[in-house]
């Protein structure tokens, strides 16, 4: 990809999910690889120049008090992609003096902030260091602002330090840069791609570590120095606008977020068409606000849960409040001395059913977990029947699932077994259980602290309106109607999601190969 299609197709790659970060690799791409910006005939050519650091290489390096070791022949089988002809391949050693870290003894770290400040690999990236060191050091080895660092291992970063005078740990390097004609910040892009590509990106053998001689024989495009000015200048323009679409994209997000809560707080808590009306309205003219990714379509089915079960649209005498412990029976798992533990788990069996089985409102069999008959005989309490709808009272709080399918099978402790009484519908009670209406009562009532929690006792405390029966049951198949149309909303949003993020990704590749 050059320039001029990277600007053209700027917008379709931003707003692809992940587009920003995609970007930003992108525009540090076409940097180093010399297709960001045209050449210009006054920059002249980077030949010259790399015979003038490579004449003045050993002087600056006895000016720094450096070892002098031989300079390897660029490997330009091992180039990553074709560069301006006024540009060359060059090892990193030609400028740059890749300095390995000291192996401070550990027994005298602290985290107390005594000593000197110790950077250790997940230190880069930072301003601050997890450990300091509390004894004697040799002045080489401090570290500061401004110097680029490379981890060894993991992920291989290459980051400049922003903290205060800290220590060169064992397994983090340091760039010393040997001449002024080098911009940094290029050849520290220019570096990252090539130990991203040492991990295995590309036709590399991947590595699990880096070694001083692999980063020194590291082979750098590099432009003219004019050049490379430009380069950098024109990067941080454009880092700026991706800074500037980011803080654009987040509060856009943001406020999608705040109308979606807003608009489900205004239906779930309206008392009388007229305030429902109103509600309604005010989803219907920021429809494009509201509902344009899968999280808006989520947040839509809580909409139409709570906006039919409100039943304010309802003008029957039947339609009355009652508390949730009226119309069901709420019973526990067994949690005594004969609760299934894992040992007594086995592949074929009676269904033992925990929070993670419960997923979109049915219970998913694909990796059940079973116990034995004989087990489950042995059980007082917590075993299903058809229609018992299941929820969760601790952890993933307000899970849920209608049991249509299992004549037999029993509840992990986290759940309770809801059984409905002649006057509730069970998939009423399921619709129920998942609408905001719910959400906001389980809110008032989670008592947990570090895990959300709620009690059975708590939980019968749930109000609910109910409608006839027969109301309720239209509603139900009111709902379905409808959640079918979410499906179907939900399927395009995701293929158009996907379309544009393949449009995105097969732009970047093409940068790539």
């Amino acid at each position: 990809m050059n320039s001029k299609t990277f600007f053209y197709n700027f917008e379709i790659i931003a707003n692809a999910p992940g587009g920003i970060a995609r970007l930003r690799e992108l525009i540090l791409d076409l940097a180093v690889s010399g297709q960001l910006l045209p050449q210009l005939h006054e920059d002249g050519d980077s030949h010259q120049l790399a015979v003038d650091l490579l004449k003045n290489r050993e002087k600056s390096l006895v000016e720094k008090s450096l070892a002098i070791k031989p300079l390897a022949s660029p490997d330009f089988q091992n180039s990553l992609f074709n560069i301006p002809s006024t540009w060359v391949w060059v090892s990193l050693g030609l400028f740059c003096h890749p300095q390995a870290g000291f192996a401070f003894k550990s027994s005298q770290f602290n985290t107390d902030g005594r000593g000197t400040p110790l950077i250790r690999i997940r230190d880069i990236g930072s301003e601050v260091t997890q450990c300091h060191f509390e004894g004697e050091f040799r002045s080489e080895f401090v570290v500061q602002k401004g110097d680029w660092l490379i981890g060894m291992d993991g992920n291989f970063n290459v980051r400049q330090w922003s903290g205060p005078d800290a220590l060169l740990n064992q397994r983090v390097t340091r760039l010393i840069f040997l001449d002024e004609r080098i911009e940094q910040r290029f050849v520290a892009w220019a570096l990252q791609k090539q130990v991203y590509a040492l991990m295995g990106t590309k036709s590399y053998t991947t590595v699990d570590h880096l070694s001083t001689k692999q980063i020194n024989e590291s082979l750098i495009s590099l432009p003219p120095y004019a050049e490379q000015k430009r380069i950098v200048a024109k990067v941080d323009e454009l880092m700026t606008l991706c800074d500037e679409l980011e803080a654009t994209q987040n509060l856009r997000n943001s406020i999608r977020t705040s109308a979606r809560k807003s608009a489900i707080v205004a239906i779930s808590t309206a008392t009388t068409p007229e305030e429902l009306d109103v509600a309604w309205k005010r989803i219907s003219e920021n429809w494009l606000t509201i509902a344009d990714t899968s999280e808006s379509i989520a947040s839509l089915r809580s909409l139409i849960l709570s906006i039919f079960l409100s039943n304010v649209f309802d003008n029957s005498q039947g339609v009355r409040t009652v508390k949730l412990g009226d119309v069901v029976r709420i019973l526990n798992g067994d949690r005594s001395s004969n609760y299934p533990s894992k040992e007594h788990r086995v592949k074929s069996g009676i269904p033992f059913i925990n929070a993670g089985h419960l997923v979109s409102g049915r219970i998913d069999l694909t990796e059940m977990d079973y116990i034995t008959p004989q087990k489950y005989e042995s059980l007082s309490g917590g075993k299903i029947m058809l229609n018992d709808v299941l929820f969760c009272l601790r952890g993933s709080l307000g899970k849920c699932a209608l049991n249509t399918e299992m004549l037999h099978g029993t509840v992990a402790s986290s759940l309770t077994i809801l059984r409905s009484n002649e006057y509730l519908d069970a998939n009423y009670l399921l619709c129920f259980l998942q609408s905001g209406l719910c959400g906001i009562q389980i809110k008032k009532y989670d008592n947990g602290t570090a895990q959300p929690n709620l009690s059975a006792k708590n939980l019968a405390k749930f109000e609910l309106r109910l409608p006839e029966i027969e109301e309720q049951k239209r509603i139900v198949a009111r709902v379905n109607q409808l959640m079918a149309l979410c499906d179907e909303l939900e399927h395009v949003l995701l293929e158009r999601n996907e379309l544009t993020s393949k449009i995105a990704r097969t732009l970047t590749a093409d940068n790539k190969n």
